[in-house]
Order: structure tokens, then C-alpha cells, then sequence
């Protein structure tokens, strides 16, 4: 064990002293993925065989190399390949290191009414260590990613999924299975004004102001930019307790595709 592996910061620590024994695999298998070129972040998880696993939305627009992620011990891991499949929305990535433990998936469906729990990073929440969340399967949803693409089968969750939760573990009964990955939280809006929003996130022309990214590059927005990204702020702020979660037997079918082993079949 090298000195990075030894020095685990103190929230997880924390963590981990709090924590059950049976859930401590679950907290040590989840991950941060951050993108250093679109600034997205995310939550991962690896399988016990097979590789990480988090939802196409976290990393769009991402190659391999742009990717890190960031384990509740502090240490950086490095992506060397990745799958997606955007009609999923779900991305395999294959790091330089592989992680040395990781959860099996469970293709069987949780019950209705079932309490289930997600580790990950939400909101402006980076870690170390990833922090729970929990609900209960309250329904399913057939979702169409877009026009033309297959019917991908959901879990609804009445639970507090946020953005940076997605690609996280939905855990149900075993503490080492997952039964799905988090996708995304409802917050209700028109067809009519979400396209208004993305108009004026995408709007270039109007009074310019100068600002810095989070690596120090000065860049520039505009009015209507600036109000786009503050709507969107308050929108994604919203909590209706309500999330999604891309159910396991879609999981398997795309490893399959590609593929890769994976434990529990």
C-alpha cells in the first residue's frame, strides 16, 4: 500500500468509522467522475469484473483522457477507454488501475415500495467521500431518450436525486448488488419554455461580460447567456423528491453488447 492509499482524508475516515461494515464496500466501489473539458461532473461505480460504470450524459462530449476519477480514498484514477450508448444513456469505462473491489448487479426488479439508496456526489457536493441518499421504488417509467430511440425501462424513485448523482449505484436489498443507475430528478417544465431556456444559454450576441473558468481561463458571455444559466441554476435547485433510475436488465444488455463480464448472471 502506497502513501496515497494511506493517507484517507478525514471525511471519509469519518465515514467509515460511522458506517456498517456491510456498507463500506458500497462507499469505497464510488467515485466522482469529473470532465477537465466540459467541466461536468458525476457520480461513478465499478462492478466487482467489468469496468466503471456512469450514465453517457455525465461524460458527453468527454474523450478518455479528459475524464478522472476521483475515489472517497483522494486518489485520482485515470480512464484509458470508454463505451457509450447514448439511447441508454450509459458509458463503460476501462481505467489504467483497475479498482479492487466493485458491486455485482442484480437483474431481478425491486418490489414496489422497496427502500433503495444511491452514493454519490449532487449538486456542488465534491467528496472526498460520496453521501447517501435514500427512497423507495415508486413506479416505472417506459423512457424514450429521443424520437426514434428504443423504450429503455426506469425505475421511478420517491427520492432526492439531484444532478451529480447521476451514474450512481441504485442499490436495493444486498448491500454488494445494484439493481440500477441513477439517471435524473423530475423537475416539471414545459416543452415551450425548456426550449426558451436553451435559447438563451446558447445565445452569443448582446452586452459581453468577461469571467474565469475553474482553470483560471478568462472567457466571455453574454446577457441572455448569464440569465439562461441562472434559470437553469434555480431549476436544477428544485427538489420535487422524485428521480429515475435506468433499470439493472438495461445495465446487462449493453455490457453484453460490448462485450464485457459482469458478476451475478
Amino acid at each position: 500500500m502506497n502513501n496515497e492509499e494511506r493517507q484517507v482524508p478525514t471525511a471519509t475516515d469519518w465515514l467509515l468509522d460511522l458506517a456498517p461494515q456491510s456498507e463500506q464496500p458500497p462507499i469505497r466501489s464510488t467515485y466522482m467522475v469529473w470532465s477537465t473539458k466540459t467541466g461536468r461532473k458525476g457520480t461513478a461505480f465499478s462492478l466487482s469484473t467489468g469496468p466503471v460504470v456512469t450514465c453517457e450524459h455525465v461524460i458527453q462530449g468527454s474523450a478518455p483522457q479528459d475524464l478522472v476519477l476521483i475515489a472517497s480514498t483522494g486518489q485520482r484514477l485515470a480512464v484509458k477507454d470508454m463505451v457509450v450508448n447514448a439511447d441508454l444513456d450509459l458509458a463503460a469505462l476501462q481505467l489504467t488501475r483497475q479498482p479492487t473491489e466493485g458491486f455485482r448487479i442484480q437483474t431481478a426488479a425491486p418490489r414496489l415500495e422497496q427502500k433503495v439508496r444511491t452514493w454519490g456526489y449532487p449538486l456542488a457536493y465534491n467528496g472526498p467521500s460520496p453521501i447517501l441518499a435514500v427512497g423507495y421504488v415508486a413506479g416505472f417509467n417506459p423512457f424514450r431518450r429521443r424520437p426514434g430511440s428504443p423504450i429503455v425501462k426506469h425505475f421511478v424513485v420517491n427520492g432526492a436525486f439531484n444532478p451529480g448523482n447521476s451514474g450512481g449505484p441504485l442499490i436495493a436489498e444486498f448491500q454488494d448488488a445494484i439493481v440500477g443507475v441513477v439517471v435524473s430528478k423530475h423537475a416539471p417544465i414545459s416543452g415551450r419554455h425548456l426550449s426558451a431556456l436553451e435559447a438563451l444559454k446558447n445565445q452569443k450576441s448582446g452586452a459581453q461580460f468577461p469571467a474565469m473558468d475553474a482553470e483560471g481561463n478568462e472567457f466571455w458571455f453574454s446577457e441572455a447567456h448569464l440569465v439562461g444559466d441562472l434559470l437553469q441554476y434555480f431549476r436544477d435547485m428544485t427538489q420535487v423528491v422524485i428521480g429515475e433510475a435506468i433499470a439493472a436488465q438495461e445495465v446487462v444488455k449493453f455490457l453484453d453488447a460490448h462485450g464485457f463480464a459482469w458478476k451475478g448472471r
